[in-house]
């Protein structure tokens, strides 16, 4: 644990309530999160408008379906289509506005998975939500189930692991393969592997909010640790 991580959990000590981490515009309490997300549209930083989301493991009251999420969203800006992927098939099922590949509602929203959101305009969304910390999750290696051992995956907002190294060795590094962090500027994607990557030595640090793209050579189930 850094010495950092060491003065937070300090200060939340003493306070009590809540910490306010500037940066990352994130609200946290023993009551929950509120984050500032910014969702980037096509142009400028982004190019295709595509945002890799990960909510709460507890989302707020009422959002339950890609159809709750998408009307939640379309009360800040437009919104294109929310995206989830199939680990067994390797597409995607979608959801737009009254429909999409799964109608009328949509997809239930799976805690500890990560979704793409493409929005038409800037703009920046509040998540409101909380933590689960008995909820454990499975990543599937390739097999039953997997075509190709690829998950979405949300960290918690309140992560002891802070970059991609960290979160490598705590999943376990004789299970992962790969670690990806979506560019949207280029729509390609940031790896880590055990030492090294595009990024070395530690990778990119994690972000509340941004969703990863996980995969294993093993199936693992582990419950992401938290502050």
């Amino acid at each position: 644990m850094t010495k950092n991580r060491n003065v937070m959990l300090a200060a939340l000590t003493l306070v009590g309530l809540a910490a306010l981490v500037l940066a990352g515009g994130l609200a946290a309490s023993n009551m929950g999160f509120k984050l500032n997300l910014p969702l980037k549209a096509q142009g400028a930083g982004s190019a295709s408008g595509s945002n890799y989301v990960g909510l709460p493991y507890n989302q707020q009251v009422g959002l339950v379906t890609a159809r709750d999420w998408f009307e939640d969203i379309a009360a800040t800006g437009p919104v294109q289509v929310i995206n989830q992927h199939d680990p067994a098939t390797d597409s995607f099922q979608f959801y737009t506005f009254g429909g999409g590949s799964i109608p009328p509602n949509g997809f239930n929203l799976v805690p500890g998975k990560s979704y793409i959101v493409k929005v038409g305009a800037n703009q920046n969304y509040i998540v409101v939500g909380s933590h689960n910390p008995g909820l454990t999750l499975t990543l599937k290696a390739q097999g039953a189930g997997s075509a190709s051992g690829t998950n979405y995956y949300s960290h918690p907002y309140h992560g002891i692991a802070a970059n991609a190294r960290e979160l490598f060795e705590e999943i376990g590094a004789d299970k992962v393969q790969v670690i990806n962090r979506h560019v949207q500027a280029t729509d390609a994607f940031d790896f880590y592997t055990f030492g090294g990557g595009n990024l070395p030595p530690n990778g990119w640090n994690l972000q509340p909010g941004v969703g990863l793209v996980i995969k294993v050579g093993a199936d693992v189930s582990f419950k992401p640790a938290h502050y």
